[in-house]
């Protein structure tokens, strides 16, 4: 599990709450839209999706008990996924369009 240690002596867990926390915390860095916009929210979803839908359905590749059979089932579910997508993703150079955001770096190992 993703676990982040803020100054604090919080701890930030699961990928899309770090991968949010770390361009608020670093607002130049240009990672993600400005907290409150309609195109944070956007991000929202993307994060959500890749969370729910990649890579919930990916984590079982990494067993290495499972079958060629189910590991073709869960490619067939993967590319079903992707015609779900919000917004066309394969329209834009990036998931958030003309820019690499969080979202495109928490989908990389898609």
């Amino acid at each position: 599990m993703p676990a982040l240690q803020l100054d604090s002596g919080h701890v930030l867990t699961e990928g899309p709450a770090i991968v949010q926390y770390l361009p608020t915390s670093s607002p130049a860095s240009g990672l993600a839209p400005a907290a409150g916009t309609p195109e944070r929210y956007k991000l929202q979803e993307w994060l959500n999706f890749i969370s729910s839908e990649i890579h919930k359905s990916m984590g079982s590749m990494f067993n290495a008990a499972q079958t060629p059979e189910w590991r073709e089932a869960v490619k067939v579910t993967l590319a079903n996924a992707s015609t779900g997508c919000p917004l066309s993703w394969k329209a834009k150079p990036y998931l958030m369009g003309e820019k690499f955001s969080v979202a495109d770096g928490y989908c990389l190992p898609c």
